[in-house]
């Protein structure tokens, strides 16, 4: 016999049990609890926006790589609240993807600068696993003081799969906003959503400014559509394919690459496209 231990408290412990019992009652899914979680170890990556034209507020987004089985969340962060305040905290679109709900709850000391984040997804049917790459947590700062280089410490990160596995996380512990709002390296990132059904979201990282070649091809090495082919500035730019071709035509169901090039940078990415 189970009996309930009241402490008056809500947390992130609490969700995570409310989040097994509503999956495995939803879903009636077996777990392979001693299975492998997967090669890759899940990655969590900063994503800087640019400050606005006052320099005054700037979007972080924490987002994954290599995901695999990752359900719920627990994250805590630091922040010198003399010279950054929070204006909002939101769940990532990751979290919604497949028609999931996400649980997510958030608490923040601004006088201490802290910042308490827990984080599952509710599923009526299917999988309340992620096991693809994007945002996880969105955050909007204030800059206090424009001219100072503010850092955000990820103290901890606690990732858990649906049976509440462990899972072995890499992250960067600080991020420097001044020095981040540039990316440091060249990067396309996996498309979102994918597989996707009429539009998805496409976004490549550059270190400087650089010409910028980006195509959609079928599996054939096939032109699709030139989605970019200019001059881009140095930052993180975002664009929406909708599954078109260059005539304005729909594409057929099927396995697409993406892929990117620069004068010295090449990235390709698989995407899906189902009608």
């Amino acid at each position: 016999m189970l009996t309930a231990v009241k402490d008056g408290v809500v947390n992130f412990e609490d969700l995570f049990v409310f989040t097994r019992m509503w999956n495995w009652y939803q879903t009636n899914v077996e777990s392979a609890a001693g299975g492998a979680l997967g090669k890759a170890n899940p990655v969590l990556q900063w994503s800087v926006g640019r400050p606005n034209v006052t320099g005054t507020s700037i979007v972080t987004e924490l987002r994954t790589a290599e995901v695999r089985r990752l359900a719920m969340g627990h994250l805590a962060l630091h922040y010198d609240p003399a010279v950054l305040s929070v204006t909002a905290i939101h769940a990532g679109s990751l979290l919604e993807s497949e028609g999931a709900v996400p649980a997510f709850l958030s608490e923040q000391d601004q006088s201490k600068g802290l910042i308490d984040i827990a984080f599952s997804r509710l599923v009526e049917k299917g999988d309340p696993e992620i096991h693809e790459d994007g945002v996880l947590v969105q955050i909007e700062w204030k800059l206090l003081d424009a001219a100072s280089s503010p850092k955000i410490t990820l103290a901890g990160a606690d990732l858990r799969s649906a049976d509440n596995s462990v899972l072995a996380v890499e992250f960067p512990r600080e991020l420097e906003l001044s020095a981040a709002a540039l990316p440091t390296q060249f990067a396309l990132l996996q498309n979102y959503p994918n597989p996707f059904n009429g539009h998805t979201e496409i976004t490549f990282l550059l270190p400087v400014e650089t010409r910028v070649k980006l195509q959609v091809v079928n599996i054939l090495g096939q032109p699709v559509i030139t989605l970019c082919d200019h001059l881009c500035s140095a930052g993180s730019h975002r664009l929406v394919w909708n599954g078109k071709n260059e005539l304005g035509r729909d594409v057929v169901s099927g396995v697409y690459i993406l892929r990117m090039q620069t004068r010295d940078y090449t990235a390709d990415r698989i995407m899906t496209y189902v009608k």
